[in-house]
């Protein structure tokens, strides 16, 4: 679901951007500038949710994996009753798969549709016949009523219109061509296809075409062609039908909008000024993306990483294994810190009790992490008596779904990373993405539960060795 959780995301941000837009921009006349920030609105939607500005704005060490690299277990999931996933049908568990169903139904029949207008503009031009009109290289199809361009090729039947309107519409095409128009049509109908559903993405393709002919009518306007009559040319076929949707078409509608836009005032050089308005509005996505980091509102939400100059919050401070207070941990240079980890609710009191109720720091040094020389990769890695089948099989048995969560509809992914002590037994468990506090106790007693492990070697001798165990307990 992670990949719906980005389109949701990537969807909010173009209805946010967009609405912006409308309400600050749209009766401008900065058209080349219109043109840049409605190109950047769907380019935004799509980086923001990548970003997690907290960590960019602040000196981290991540936790989790990135801590600890370590060996991957195969994922385990437990469901409701404790077994493996059932064989029943019910319409929760299958909703997802419809509404991705849905989704790629509708995103493979936009693309087609676009394919479809693609070929049967290649093919009108495999029929037109190239000529030179005005100096300006043109492909004429007989009887065609509509003129278009479609990226370097401008598409009419010169022998439809006087000299004086031929040259409105090579001069207005040419300017499509030029200024490679067709580029902004494209990536408006490929986001309008994968964001099918979302109105805006259509608001937007609409404004894209519409900025696009702006920018040509002024072309034409500044060339010194009379604005009156270029506008009754407009006029005149306004109910000639485009060849498709793809293309620069000369009389695109509404035609009322453009002959107004040609009409009006310049706006003021001052008000370039207020596009600056736009930064605050993709800050605010940033911070928005980086305070839902977890979709699950369900779930305890904890960030896998800490700001070394963190607040007071009462957390017990550990510094390699040894207790210790805030000013040493705001002492350490940050250079010789090796990793940090932060541990909440259940994972904190699991592994410290009553003194890790207000959360714990775990933090390493270089110099610690050198001396325990635990390994990520060794030559003979740990073993689970019986090999990896009976450790998935033994871990199926032990695992139990938590109650309280099941009854309020948690599911979801908890890892657990641990060590592999030289003697096979098990030693710092850490629950390095939690779920909820029972299924994060029920992980890490699980883990806790385990026989010793014959230990891995390097070099002939037995070493402590990383590994990182993915729990899901999903319900049926």
């Amino acid at each position: 679901m992670e990949f719906f959780t980005y389109l949701i995301k990537v969807n909010i941000a173009i209805a946010v951007l967009y609405g912006s837009y409308g309400l600050l921009f749209r009766s401008d006349t900065f058209f080349r500038w219109k043109r840049v920030l409605l190109l950047s609105i769907p380019a935004i939607a799509l980086l923001y949710p990548l970003v997690d500005v907290l960590r960019l704005l602040s000196y981290e060490v991540a936790s989790g994996s990135s801590l600890l690299p370590s060996y991957y277990l195969n994922e385990v999931t437990v469901t409701a009753n404790g077994g493996q996933p059932g064989d029943g049908f019910s319409l929760a568990s299958c909703l997802p798969a419809l509404i991705a169903g849905a989704y790629l139904l509708g995103v493979t029949v936009a693309l087609v549709r676009m394919a479809s207008q693609v070929a049967s503009v290649c093919s009108l031009l495999l029929q037109a016949q190239k000529m030179k009109v005005d100096g300006q290289t043109v492909y004429r199809k007989k009887g065609l009523q509509t003129p278009f361009s479609f990226f370097r090729y401008i598409v009419l039947d010169p022998q439809q219109y006087p000299a004086c309107e031929l040259q409105e519409i090579i001069r207005h095409e040419a300017t499509h061509v030029r200024q490679r128009h067709s580029l902004d049509v494209m990536a408006a109908e490929i986001m309008t296809a994968f964001c099918w559903f979302n109105p805006f993405v259509r608001l937007m393709k609409r404004e894209i075409r519409m900025n696009l002919e702006y920018l040509a009518d002024r072309s034409v306007i500044n060339a010194g062609l009379g604005r009156e009559h270029y506008q009754l040319h407009l006029l005149r076929l306004t109910y000639h039908k485009a060849i498709a949707t793809i293309t620069n078409n000369f009389n695109v509608s509404p035609l009322k909008k453009r002959i107004s836009m040609m009409n009006k005032n310049e706006t003021p050089r001052l008000g370039l000024a207020k596009y600056l308005l736009v930064l605050p509005v993709i800050a605010a996505l940033l911070i928005f993306n980086s305070f839902n980091q977890n979709p699950k509102s369900t779930a305890a939400s904890e960030k896998n990483a800490t700001d070394i100059k963190i607040r007071r919050t009462g957390a017990l401070i550990i510094i390699d294994d040894v207790v210790s207070t805030y000013d040493d941990l705001e002492r350490l240079q940050p250079d010789s810190i090796a990793s940090v980890a932060v541990l909440k609710d259940s994972s904190a009191t699991a592994l410290y009790g009553a003194r890790g109720a207000k959360g714990v720091i775990l933090v390493e040094t270089k110099k610690k992490a050198a001396a325990k020389k635990v390994f990520t990769a060794v030559e003979e890695m740990p073993q689970f008596p019986g090999g990896e089948t009976a450790l998935m099989k033994w871990l199926q048995n032990s695992i139990k779904y938590p109650k309280t969560a099941f009854e309020q509809g948690i599911q979801g992914r908890a890892v657990v990373s641990f060590i592999i002590r030289a003697d096979g037994s098990i030693d710092d468990i850490r629950t390095v993405q939690p779920l909820s506090t029972d299924c994060d106790s029920e992980a890490i007693r699980v883990v806790k539960a385990m026989p010793k492990w014959i230990p891995g070697k390097q070099d002939g001798k037995q070493v402590d060795v990383y590994y990182t165990l993915p729990i899901v307990f999903k319900l049926e």
